[in-house]
């Protein structure tokens, strides 16, 4: 537990004082009968007065969520403290701002929209067909897109003044790439060499994987001719 001020506090100093919890801390690990409502503040106390780790031991989950978070109204102003739980489960630590930062992740996972209307505009001065729109990234993520055409053949997209986020270095590319450190919209321009491009079915797909390995997805379609 941090032992940082909270409003009830001065509660924890008033209890620390009583002569009967002086002679249960003294004599601690003693047998004491407690009513369940004062629990969390005796435990607050007497972890702040032995200034060690104590462990607690819960019969059900969630009354052990419940009595480390009421432990945490009294010795931290943020409401946390140390949970013991019978259920496994996993955690990190994380460095503000960098990939895994639960600040810039989403509880949903990754979700894509589109923030502006999607087009395909051919652009007949340089023979390029132009596939333009602005999506919003819920959730921080690495982004991947790529164009598929008639019966699913992988379309490359002309690097050189195209932009995915960022822009795009100079080739053909047959997947464009991007990571977005917080959530927020990103330009989508991308070319597409028209010259090589058959009428038909097009889509432009979108996908995008947050820390936690969940995906989002999305995908917009349109139709080329001549």
């Amino acid at each position: 537990m941090d032992h940082t001020a909270s409003p009830l506090s001065g509660l924890v100093e008033t209890l620390a004082r009583t002569e009967r919890f002086r002679a249960f801390a003294d004599a601690f690990p003693a047998n004491a009968r407690v009513s369940e409502p004062a629990l969390p503040l005796l435990l607050a106390t007497l972890q702040r007065d032995l200034d060690r780790a104590l462990v607690c031991l819960i019969a059900e989950d969630e009354e052990a969520r419940d009595l480390t978070e009421a432990v945490g109204w009294y010795v931290d102003g943020n409401n946390l403290t140390h949970v013991l739980t019978r259920t496994p489960f996993q955690v990190s630590l994380f460095k503000q701002g960098a990939w895994g930062d639960p600040t810039y992740t989403s509880p949903t996972g990754p979700a894509l929209a589109t923030q502006s209307r999607f087009q395909a505009l051919p652009h007949p001065a340089d023979r390029t067909l132009l596939l333009l729109t602005r999506l919003a990234v819920h959730s921080q993520a690495r982004m991947s897109a790529w164009v598929t055409g008639p019966h699913g053949v992988r379309i490359p997209v002309l690097g050189k003044g195209s932009r995915f986020g960022a822009s795009l270095q100079t080739g053909l590319l047959q997947t464009v790439q991007a990571y977005r450190r917080k959530p927020g919209s990103m330009e989508v321009r991308l070319r597409l060499n028209a010259r090589t491009l058959p009428p038909g079915a097009y889509s432009l797909r979108v996908t995008a994987v947050d820390p936690w390995g969940r995906h989002g997805r999305l995908t917009l379609r349109f139709r080329y001719r001549r």
